[in-house]
């Protein structure tokens, strides 16, 4: 029996095809023009929506799913949120949801009531997770300026399947990396004729398979932040940046726009490269930059209840969500 209570949603218009959005991309690095594409998914949703859409117990598995043991007190994120909203402000390209909700009010409701669980059940879990996708367009629009473009979040696996980001490597004189992941020696030995430079971070707290130290090292929010950031102040970011840093991430990109130079926030497509395998699509994707990419046996370790979110392409389209 269909359930006339349930949370409809609906089509999110005026997205660039990816095609299109690569052609701008190729342009930006052409002319050398001062440049940033970022990627929203559900973890930005949750970073932008809080409060208002996000109860304190599931913004905080989501903090400790970025940060680890670091993330102790939600006031500590107060100022992630306004970096977050500046960076969606400043780029050329954002990527967002395919879909969006009507109803943002009996969206809010139940996101805040799911979220205050801190036990989900599987159903639980697709359900905020789908309210939490469909929120972009409702939190980034009002950030973003007329003559910025939207396109899909999954932008960064289609640049990697097309090749473009193998040709960006290729025909670079320098790469600057801003990632979690050791993968400078690899692009390397595949790309000999650019400069590889590399600027690491800490992982994603939640896909760690080593966090034994991780109380002693320096936080990634807002430690490593704030030197990477003084960094980019400096300029020292000549050429072309991949960035994959979650939340951090996007606001790097944009920041690197403001200094001048050009950056793309691939995100995940680094773990691809390196071999790591944390997130779904890395079994079917069509790795474009290296001839292989995930491995059967590189599985990730054991992830909370907050914040192991199913993959987008579980949320069909017109899917709804049932409370």
């Amino acid at each position: 029996m269909p359930n006339d209570d349930a949370l409809k949603f609906e089509r999110t218009a005026g997205l660039v095809a990816p095609s299109s959005v690569e052609q701008i991309v190729r342009s930006a690095i052409e002319r050398k023009d001062a440049f940033s594409l970022i990627r929203c998914g559900d973890g930005e949703s949750v970073v932008l929506g809080y409060p208002e859409f996000v109860h304190d117990t599931r913004f905080m598995g989501w903090m400790r799913n970025f940060f680890g043991p670091h993330a102790d007190r939600p006031e500590v994120f107060r100022s992630l949120r306004e970096w977050l909203e500046w960076a969606v402000s400043c780029a050329d390209v954002v990527g967002t949801f395919r879909e969006q909700i009507g109803d943002i009010e009996r969206a809010r409701q139940a996101a805040l009531g799911l979220g205050a669980l801190r036990v989900l059940t599987d159903d639980q879990k697709v359900e905020i997770n789908g309210i939490e996708w469909r929120l972009l367009d409702h939190l980034t629009r009002p950030l973003i300026l007329e003559q910025c473009l939207r396109t899909t979040s999954n932008i960064h696996i289609k640049m990697e399947e097309s090749g473009l980001l193998k040709s960006i490597a290729a025909e670079a004189d320098r790469l600057n990396v801003i990632t979690g992941n050791d993968i400078k020696e690899k692009l390397e030995a595949a790309f000999p004729t650019t400069r590889i430079v590399q600027y690491r971070v800490p992982t994603e707290y939640k896909f760690e398979p080593v966090r034994d130290s991780w109380n002693d090292a320096e936080p990634h929010f807002p430690d490593v932040f704030n030197r990477i950031m003084d960094l980019i102040e400096q300029g020292d970011f000549e050429g072309v940046t991949f960035v994959g840093a979650g939340p951090c991430g996007k606001i790097y990109a944009s920041a690197i726009k403001k200094a001048g130079g050009i950056a793309l926030d691939i995100g995940s497509i680094m773990d691809v490269w390196a071999g790591r395998d944390t997130r779904s699509f890395m079994r079917t994707i069509r790795p474009g930059t290296f001839a292989s990419g995930v491995q059967a046996d590189a599985r990730p370790p054991a992830r909370s209840s907050h914040g192991d979110l199913p993959d987008p392409s579980r949320l069909g389209r017109g899917q709804r969500a049932r409370y």
